[in-house]
């Protein structure tokens, strides 16, 4: 684990997941049952090979091992991918949650 990662787990509570891809970090919201990505990267030449996609069935996997019930995650609109993002998102049955201006939170059930 980086420095950076423990700093973020003894400061906020955010658990950060790094391998050779990328890495991906979660927060639970243990009141409603959720658990949340607040980030998700992969390296910029191992995009479109469905990364991203085994990060989050390993996420659902952790979820549904630890009762959480819903996943959520956020997408920036400032962020230069965001449209590509939500589109991937959306096109693997992610629903829209909430917006704040600056962010689109989804939200998707853990089965």
């Amino acid at each position: 684990m980086s420095y950076y990662a423990e700093y973020r787990k003894e400061c906020f509570d955010i658990d950060t997941f790094e391998d050779e891809n990328g890495l991906f970090a979660t927060k639970s919201i243990k009141e409603e049952k959720r658990l949340h990505i607040e980030e998700m990267w992969v390296k910029p030449e191992l995009r479109n090979k469905k990364i991203g996609q085994q990060y989050q069935s390993k996420i659902f996997k952790y979820a549904k091992e630890n009762g959480y019930e819903r996943v959520s995650c956020t997408v920036n609109l400032y962020n230069k991918h965001a449209n590509e993002t939500l589109a991937k998102f959306l096109n693997n049955n992610w629903k829209l949650g909430w917006t704040n201006g600056d962010y689109i939170g989804l939200i998707k059930e853990v089965v």
